[in-house]
């Protein structure tokens, strides 16, 4: 193999300087960094350069190749251009250009269009942020919560964001209707998702059937409402020319669902055949929309804008455990026995009868712990006090739920998320899932499958989401990797990220290798032998 010994040399040179003149950082890091510079992802190098067979990857390096392109163009004279990527739930603040080496006078590049904001929006927006919390140190925690802020309080255009469960999407619309004119409309597909939403935004009104009062500027819709002719008339009302100030943006909540359930679809389809003359533009919002749904959400919108921001938790330990019915209830109690008390766990079972029988194991199990019941059988004021309680009653430290009582609710300390039997697919496993270390910190998620559970499986729902969840289950690489590719994201497995925990099976391949952490991580949990009862 020849190699260009300028090339060798310029990259040395490249090497040399960044560690003087930036920061120190290990080889692997300069080496991606280059390769940002080539116009390469790690990815692309490795197969067509053969660097590494594995490449570590960070938010961190965003930081790091920033500052280097910054130094070098200040180095060379020439001007910089780019959108600051910082790393997800760092507070974002413009960062101190070094003093450049030689000046040199140069034409700037016409700058690409962006969805971020200019440096004095971006402080107007901040210092909003900081009077509506009430807090002074407050920041925007990731690119895509800032954008997405800055298109709906400025009227951009139709704009789809997709970010992590947990990624504080809803500030979107949250924090610009209380300082912008005119009345944005959301529209929420899931009770308790709407319930807790209301509760922890003072100034919002709840559509009840009859028109809010004039100086609304947060409507939250239920879906299930959208469609009846109250709200179509009070919503044309609105949206015509002559409404003054109108409604400004129309916002679709958790908006996978509106193109996955069936009895949500139409919603979709009858506000976007309003759009023809509207003097409003849409937001769609998800955690867990894969490349096929993005394709045809944008195949019925012309000119939609896709912001799209980091959807992998790395703070989830992903595991599935196989077994027999029979042993259930040991691998159960095994796991809810890691729970502190400060702690709260969420168990997911497939309809309301599992629920209810779940619900009479654990009683048994751990009668000290208080319980909670969630499905879709409950009348609608048991559910909502079911969600009050588990938001605000910290002796409540185990939801047993269906789908529809684990998704949307935002719980800050829930370490653990166990499905027992499995989810209906694959995009409702990485919601219910993503209920788990909300608050940033290291949380189990855990799925109990049986060979009944998985011919009751074969037998029911969307063949082609069910195929993918079984996929998922027999899967034996990184679960993390698996996961982020289905939402159209190439990673490298979380033994290879820095600060993100180990899925089972990466913690397993650590563990045969060196018999101990890898490189610092925890695997506290391959340890427990919750797979060998």
């Amino acid at each position: 193999m020849f190699v260009d010994p300028t090339s060798f040399f310029t990259r040395h040179l490249v090497i040399g300087f960044t560690r003087e003149k930036v920061i120190s950082v290990p080889m692997l890091t300069e080496l991606i960094l280059l390769d940002r510079q080539a116009s390469h992802s790690a990815a692309t190098a490795n197969k067509i350069y053969a660097i590494s067979t594995s490449t570590a990857t960070s938010a961190v390096l965003e930081q790091h190749f920033f500052l280097l392109c910054t130094v070098w163009h200040h180095t060379i004279g020439t001007s910089l251009q780019i959108e600051t990527p910082l790393p997800r739930f760092a507070p974002i603040a413009p960062a101190p250009l070094p003093v450049p080496v030689r000046a040199k006078h140069v034409s700037p590049p016409v700058p690409k269009a962006t969805l971020q904001p200019t440096s004095q929006e971006f402080v107007r927006l901040r210092e909003k942020l900081r009077e509506t919390m009430n807090d002074n140190e407050a920041e925007f925690w990731s690119p895509g919560q800032l954008a997405a802020v800055h298109q709906v309080a400025n009227g951009g255009p139709d704009l789809l964001w997709i970010e992590g469960t947990g990624s504080g999407k809803s500030l979107a619309f949250t924090l610009p209707s209380t300082f912008c004119p005119g009345m944005i409309i959301v529209i929420i597909p899931l009770r308790a998702l709407r319930h807790q939403l209301f509760l922890r935004t003072p100034h919002a009104v709840e559509w009840t059937g009859k028109p809010p009062p004039a100086e609304t500027r947060l409507l939250l819709v239920p879906a299930e409402k959208a469609k009846q002719q109250a709200f179509n008339d009070f919503f044309t009302t609105m949206t015509s020319p002559l409404a003054v100030p109108g409604v400004t943006r129309v916002v679709f909540d958790e908006a996978h669902i509106f193109l996955t359930a069936a009895h949500y679809r139409p919603v979709l389809l009858e506000v976007l055949t309003k759009i023809s003359t509207r003097p409003f533009p849409l937001l769609f919002l998800s955690a867990t929309m894969p490349p096929h749904l993005v394709a045809e959400l944008e195949s019925k919108m012309t000119g939609l804008r896709v912001l799209r921001g980091e959807t992998a938790r790395g703070n989830l330990r992903y595991q599935v455990v196989r077994t027999t019915e029979e042993k259930v209830k040991g691998y159960l109690q095994r796991v809810i026995a890691l729970k502190t008390q400060n702690d709260k766990a969420i168990l997911v079972c497939w309809n309301p009868t599992e629920c209810e029988r779940v619900k009479k194991m654990v009683k048994k199990l751990f009668p000290e712990h208080g319980l909670l019941l969630y499905h879709g059988k409950l009348d609608p004021e048991e559910k909502d006090a079911a969600i009050d309680k588990w938001v605000s009653d910290a002796s409540a430290q185990i939801l047993i739920c269906t789908s529809a009582g684990a998704v949307g609710v935002d719980v800050p300390n829930v370490r653990f998320v166990v499905h027992i039997g499995g989810s209906h697919s694959l995009l409702d496993y990485l919601q219910e899932t993503g209920r788990a270390g909300r608050d940033g910190k290291p949380a189990l998620a855990v799925t109990i499958t049986t060979p009944t559970f998985l011919d009751f499986l074969g037998s029911e729902g969307n063949a082609s989401e069910i195929e993918k969840f079984w996929e998922y289950l027999d899967n034996k690489g990184c679960s993390q990797q698996f996961l982020a590719r289905y939402l159209g994201s190439e990673i490298t497995c979380c033994l290879a990220r820095e600060g993100d925990e180990c899925c089972i099976n990466c913690a397993n391949v650590a563990k045969a290798a060196q018999n101990q952490d890898h490189e610092g991580k925890s695997v506290w949990f391959v340890c427990l032998g919750l797979w060998s009862l």
